[in-house]
């Protein structure tokens, strides 16, 4: 799922021979780290933070017309939710505003 909505990517994966090791090169670099793009989680997690998930869900569905699981939207809030904690911890910026 991106920011513009759900959109198939094929891709090749690649595995080292000697080792095992593997992976979709590319996906760090077009953003994909599991189902959600950044973008992506970024909208989840702006509606699935200030609605509860069930309402996040049905709000993307009618807006964005994606299909997004209430579930999903709770991962997606609660992957983030470290993210936001380091960010506020760590800012002084931040910090100086209030």
């Amino acid at each position: 799922m991106t920011a513009l909505g759900a959109v198939v990517v094929w891709r090749a994966y690649f595995a080292c021979r000697a080792c095992g090791t593997g992976g979709y090169l590319a996906d760090a670099w077009l953003g994909l780290e599991g189902y959600l793009t950044r973008g992506a989680a970024r909208l989840i997690c702006l509606l699935g933070g200030q609605n509860a998930f069930a309402v996040a869900e049905r709000l993307l569905m009618e807006c964005l017309g994606w299909k997004v699981s209430d579930e999903t939207i709770r991962r997606a809030c609660q992957a983030e939710a470290s993210r936001i904690a380091r960010f506020r911890a760590d800012s002084p910026a931040l910090a100086a505003v209030f």
